[in-house]
């Protein structure tokens, strides 16, 4: 019975990666180079030379249209935002309203767990943190954390954030592809605000 459980607690730990294309930005085609950035929406951007530019895997769009803020991917400038380069070159950026995702080719496993992770940063230069979210969908259902660390990065750097899903077992979503989110509010502190995001990943224990 013992070595029974201590299989059992082995397996539990064995967390597996769930795949992600382009989990830390940096597919850009054509490369980007140091200070140089990609904006638009979909999956087609255009960079500040004006040539096109395909963000691999990430989808973006604007919550909000009135506002004319867009969500923009994919900059890279190391030394004057003070939040690129800590996992390579590229990061991505979020305006107000902007969103980016990914639909992810794995499923909602029921009984299993899972934890999402990011590294979220604030722009130096600019005014107060902004309110950002990071989420996961199966289809068209939001998931609810079990549990969550997200704390607020200081100017300039880069905070993880951490989010642990425990999915009942038979849960009705069961079978709906895994969704990843990050948005910013349009409701944020005066002044323009930028919220970055950089090496995403999630892991999953399989139900034992």
């Amino acid at each position: 019975v013992a070595v029974v459980a201590a299989l059992l607690v082995a397996t539990r730990a064995g967390a597996t990666n769930v795949p992600i294309v382009n989990p830390g930005f940096e597919d850009a085609t054509p490369a980007l180079t140091n200070g140089d950035y990609t904006a638009g929406f979909g999956t087609t951007f255009r960079n500040s030379d004006g040539m096109p530019v395909l963000a691999d895997g990430w989808t973006s769009g604007a919550g909000n249209f009135t506002t004319g803020e867009q969500n923009e991917c994919c900059g890279q400038f190391p030394g004057l935002y003070n939040v690129g380069g800590a996992f390579g070159n590229n990061f991505a950026y979020l305006n107000p309203s902007g969103q980016l995702y990914q639909t992810l080719s794995s499923s909602l496993q029921s009984g299993s767990t899972y934890t999402l992770s990011g590294f979220i940063g604030d722009r130096a230069d600019v005014a107060a943190f902004p309110t950002t979210h990071m989420e996961l969908y199966a289809g068209s259902t939001l998931l609810t954390p079990t549990t969550s660390s997200n704390s607020t990065p200081a100017s300039g750097t880069l905070s993880e954030w951490t989010q642990t899903y425990v999915i009942p077992a038979n849960d009705s979503s069961a079978g709906q592809a895994l969704k990843i989110l990050f948005f910013q509010d349009n409701n944020n502190p005066a002044g323009f605000n930028q919220s970055d995001v950089d090496n995403v990943s999630l892991r999953v224990v399989p139900e034992p």
